[in-house]
């Protein structure tokens, strides 16, 4: 079984006449001790109606992976899922490309170093003004070396 990271992220919402902060925001890093993940919004404050990105990146180990969302023919898939205030809407999640391995005709798709995932989130032009919205964050991994744990 994997483990899961959890943290938030949190959005502040002006109110319409203040625009929008393009200074981003990060969350620490969190993980294990092979892989850390950290959280980014695209704007530290947003205004009802408009659409932001956020993303988490994992930066994996030297000599260690992760998989990607179909991670092949062994291992289990990197994901992430959110939980976003009520209204607010989800585009679909992108996953970059991965690696493709071949060990003892094994086919595996999986990442090295770093990957960012990442989607657009929608505000309703509805979302009151002068509060926090709180995204939840989970994401569920395993890293490999020579072994694999839940990461």
């Amino acid at each position: 079984m994997m483990r899961s990271l959890f943290s938030a992220l949190l959005i502040s919402l002006a109110a319409p006449l203040w625009g929008a902060t393009n200074t981003g925001t990060r969350v620490n890093d969190e993980g294990s001790k092979n892989v850390k993940a950290a959280f980014f919004s695209e704007y530290e404050t947003v205004k009802p109606g408009m659409s932001t990105r956020i993303g988490v990146r994992l930066k994996i180990k030297k000599n260690w992976h992760l998989y990607w969302l179909n991670p092949g023919e062994s291992g289990l898939p990197t994901r992430v899922v959110l939980t976003l205030p009520e209204g607010w809407r989800q585009g679909t999640l992108h996953y970059p490309a991965p690696l493709r391995g071949t060990d003892e005709g094994i086919v595996n798709f999986y990442y090295e170093n770093e990957v960012l995932v990442w989607t657009e989130i929608a505000i309703p032009q509805d979302a009151p003004t002068g509060k926090i919205g709180r995204i939840g964050v989970k994401v569920d991994w395993l890293e490999c070396d020579k072994e694999c744990v839940p990461g």
